[in-house]
């Protein structure tokens, strides 16, 4: 009787375990902007469109971020602004980053970015606030000025 109890124990603690699973959301570079910098480095501002397909909200403490362009490094970034994405719902927000746009166009010309130019990818972590996973990694690539919905 005692062994029959651990085992379904054990069972109802694995579903509630895969009940608390989140989804990846979707998350998107829709913009930049060059806010200041000199040939070392620049100071941007990226508008990310962030597309929550879980049926609970996402209680953003932070967000944590690196862009490639091309497979080349780029920019970094964070964000300890908190937000909220709607359930099944979209958002977007804006972070300032560092980045190495010299660089870029250093490799750019001499043929040293690998593949296309207008390749992004955009790989991090969303922290959450509240719930029992706070951490979740997304990962997204696209083109420059392709968004898509």
């Amino acid at each position: 009787m005692l062994h029959r109890m651990a085992i379904l124990a054990c069972a109802l603690l694995l579903g509630a375990c895969a009940a608390t699973g989140l989804a990846r959301p979707d998350i998107q570079v829709v913009g930049a902007e060059v806010l200041r910098g000199d040939l070392t480095g620049q100071e941007l501002r990226v508008r990310l469109h962030v597309t929550n397909p879980n049926a609970r909200p996402l209680d953003v403490a932070n967000v944590r971020f690196e862009i490639e362009l091309a497979g080349e490094r780029f920019a970094t970034g964070s964000s300890d602004r908190a937000f909220v994405v709607p359930a099944k719902g979209e958002l977007d927000f804006e972070v300032t980053t560092r980045a190495n746009l010299a660089g870029a166009l250093l490799k750019f010309l001499s043929g040293g970015l690998r593949g296309d130019a207008s390749e992004y990818r955009v790989v991090g972590t969303l922290n959450l606030g509240s719930g029992l996973m706070r951490t979740i990694p997304f990962e997204h690539r696209g083109l420059l000025g392709d968004r898509k919905r």
